[in-house]
């Protein structure tokens, strides 16, 4: 198994005032385990991999998470369906039926990468989320999201 790692750099964008904050910042990908969230008000730049498991667990001591990203990730339906009976017999007694089936379903996903890398083609084939907003050839300006903490019962 190959695992190159080629996002092992932080890549930390530059933006109008980022030099004049005075708090304490990191990257994700170098955690500083010094830093108390508790009754804080956090910024997270990002929405990605890492965002997605950090933010809910710091959201739950902060006072306030706020997540700011530039493109919304696209979210579209995902056809799960259970089989036939009649679908589990022709995949038990037709070699090669099952890996077919998989096949269809995986180039069936991967022939809608154009759409995702062309928002007004997303709009065109029906995929839905916040990303379906955005304008076609342009990069819409980053936006937040204030978290607050959830309520304790």
């Amino acid at each position: 198994m190959m695992a190159p790692g080629p996002l092992h750099e932080p890549s930390v964008p530059a933006f109008p005032g980022r030099d004049m904050f005075r708090g304490r910042t990191f990257h994700s990908a170098q955690w500083d385990h010094d830093f108390e969230v508790t009754g804080k008000r956090i910024a997270v730049i990002g929405t990605g991999a890492s965002a997605v498991q950090f933010v809910p667990q710091i959201a739950e001591q902060a006072e306030q998470v706020t997540v700011f990203q530039r493109t919304p990730h696209w979210i579209v339906p995902k056809p799960d369906r259970p089989l036939s009976p009649a679908a589990h017999r022709v995949s038990r007694y037709l070699p090669g039926a099952q890996r077919l089936y998989r096949w269809a379903i995986y180039w069936g996903y991967e022939s809608s990468t154009p759409a995702f890398m062309n928002p007004e083609l997303m709009r065109r084939r029906g995929g839905g989320g916040a990303g379906a907003s955005a304008s076609s050839g342009s990069r819409p300006p980053i936006a937040s999201q204030p978290h607050s903490r959830p309520a304790r019962v």
